[in-house]
């Protein structure tokens, strides 16, 4: 009996197939069990259902136009049109996938996808207008699950220009557990900055500055007026580190946030001890709130009830010199003489380049040119509309930045040009990539902890790591770099070690509550130059260097463990690479 031709009449989605993983069905007539798809180059895995119906799952690394057979029986059909990625896409998958490491916790094939569609100025207004979906409310253990909490929304939830701007923002008005101790104390403070993610940045000084964490903290609760009697002056803690860290920084600064010096080069200080001084009387007078329908208690107890509250017996209530000439006076309410300070240190003409800086240095760049921060100060100054430190505004100006969007083809790697992973980014970013799972039974605190980012848990109110540090024998900053010392960077090779240390079954593991399958891959490994492409879209944005690209193939060719080894080699080979540890 004659084979009958195959005939193909659809295929995925009007005939297109989703770039990189997929998983669709063709449809058609005279298909035979055992039947088999050939689709970009290769024989993919593919599951007989019935004469007219197969599923088919695989990888496609290069989107645009191709052919697709089906071979049963022995017979082929004739050549189907299809097409490898979407109609007339906003973003090459080159370009969305790099922007995803600047607005995200790395790309995933779904975010990807989302970014070609919507394009990037598209997917940041709909990231802006996204109500928040992460929140630590969830934990409810009373010193642990914080950092395995982030880790499972970095990687799932779909509110990622929130998270990432929330975490930039964790390390510029930092708190820690180191000295809050209870969750139940952090959790509000972490959940109060991705809220104010997209507000303004005085409404984060506001917010931040009657947290009860940062008055624990940095010691603005019950900061009681200076009393003569017993020598005691107001606490200076938090008016230094609201200018020195948060805000304008120690010197006056030019727009494009290079320092300014005098006739005899010194640097201009922004402000001098007297100033910290009269700052810390405004600060006084704050307490926590206490439980609804109960009076204000001073020095009152740590709480959750709501922002500090004020106790006016324990205000300074003289006139106060702040910056720039500008006097607070006398007789005002706590509220008003805290509100005319948080307006005279945002109205400074530092805190436009000083802020815009510390974020475009944690979303894109350690190395921002003069120029690039010249032009987002002026969105913080005013963002079209009048309207001062806009964080919408500020964030849409770093991310569609001329500077920001250089080399989203690739080719054109500069010296200059991105940031080290910290460890949270590394870790999230690789799951993303694989379309990973995490739960909060992850493990990923411990190992943060080893490589040097004990999330929630900073050492000091500096951070992590000095936002300026400079890179060993080299001139340019790289804060990262900081904690990424020889153990930790060994550390960092043995965790991917671990993730990708499963022998004989594709779905890996990182311990507790995570998940990474790299089925659609296997079938690739027997072509390394296929495979490595394939991972290189996934982890590289599909940009590696052509020699890079070349070990990488030679490398699979040579592992002769099967096609599961194959593929961890060269996902191993990346992961920790320093082309991918650096995310350009």
């Amino acid at each position: 009996m004659a084979v009958k031709t195959p005939v193909v009449t659809a295929a995925g989605t009007a005939a297109h197939i989703p770039l990189g993983v997929f998983s669709t069905t063709v449809t058609g007539s005279n298909f035979a069990s055992g039947a088999y798809v050939q689709v970009c180059g290769m024989a993919v895995p593919t599951t007989f259902v019935s004469a007219t119906s197969l599923k088919i799952s695989g990888f496609c690394s290069q989107a645009g136009s191709t052919t697709l057979k089906v071979v049963s029986g022995g017979v082929s059909s004739s050549p189907f049109a299809v097409k490898i990625g979407i109609d007339n896409p906003k973003a090459s998958p080159a370009a969305a996938r790099r922007f995803l490491e600047q607005a995200a916790f790395g790309p995933t094939p779904a975010d990807a996808l989302a970014v070609q569609t919507l394009g990037i100025s598209g997917w940041i207004d709909a990231q802006l207008a996204l109500a928040p979906q992460s929140k630590y409310t969830v934990v409810t253990q009373a010193y642990n699950g914080m950092p395995e909490h982030f880790m499972t929304d970095a990687v799932t939830m779909p509110d990622q220009l929130r998270q990432r701007v929330g975490f930039a923002l964790s390390q510029i008005f930092v708190t820690s557990l180191n000295q809050i101790m209870y969750n139940a104390n952090m959790i509000p403070y972490q959940d109060l900055l991705l809220a104010d993610s997209f507000t303004n940045y005085k409404q984060i000084m506001s917010d931040v500055t009657l947290s009860p964490v940062m008055g624990q903290y940095l010691n603005m609760a019950n900061n009681a007026k200076a009393d003569p009697s017993i020598g005691s002056l107001a606490n200076e803690n938090y008016a230094r580190e609201l200018m020195q860290l948060f805000t304008i920084g120690v010197n006056e600064l030019n727009s494009d946030g290079s320092t300014k010096l005098d006739s005899t080069g010194i640097p201009i200080p922004t402000y001098s001890q007297s100033t910290v001084a009269e700052f810390a009387r405004v600060y006084t007078g704050w307490t926590y709130a206490p439980k609804a329908g109960s009076p204000v208690k001073w020095p009152g107890n740590l709480s959750n009830y709501g922002p500090m509250v004020p106790y006016a017996a324990e205000h300074d209530s003289g006139s106060k010199q702040l910056l720039n000439g500008f006097v607070s006076p006398s007789g005002l309410t706590p509220q008003a003489d805290l509100t005319n300070a948080l307006n005279n240190v945002f109205t400074h003409p530092n805190a436009g380049p000083f802020v815009s800086r510390l974020l475009i240095k944690h979303l894109v760049k350690s190395n921002p040119s003069p120029a690039y921060i010249t032009r987002v100060a002026a969105v913080f100054d005013n963002d079209g509309s009048g309207v001062r430190g806009d964080m919408k505004a500020i964030i849409k100006a770093i991310l569609l930045d001329p500077e920001a969007r250089a080399n989203d083809e690739g080719g054109d790697d500069q010296p200059t040009d991105g940031h080290l992973q910290e460890p949270a980014l590394y870790i999230a970013g690789m799951y993303r990539a694989f379309s990973g799972t995490i739960t909060d039974s992850n493990n990923y605190h411990y190992y943060m902890s080893t490589i040097g980012q004990n999330l929630f848990s900073s050492p000091d109110v500096f951070n992590y790591y000095d936002w300026d540090y400079q890179i060993p024998g080299t001139d340019l900053q790289g804060g990262e770099f900081e904690i990424n010392t020889p153990n930790s960077a060994v550390l960092r090779a043995n965790l991917v070690t671990g993730l990708f240390g499963a022998f004989s079954n594709p779905v890996q593991s990182g311990g507790s509550g995570t998940s990474l399958d790299l089925t659609p891959y296997l079938y690739l490994a027997s072509n390394p130059t296929q495979l490595a492409n394939a991972l290189d879209l996934m982890l590289t944005h599909g940009t590696m260097p052509a020699a890079m690209k070349s070990i990488l193939v030679k490398a699979i060719t040579e592992e002769s463990g099967g096609n599961l080894r194959r593929v961890q080699k060269g996902a191993y080979l990346i992961l920790t690479s320093s082309y991918y540890n650096v995310w350009h």
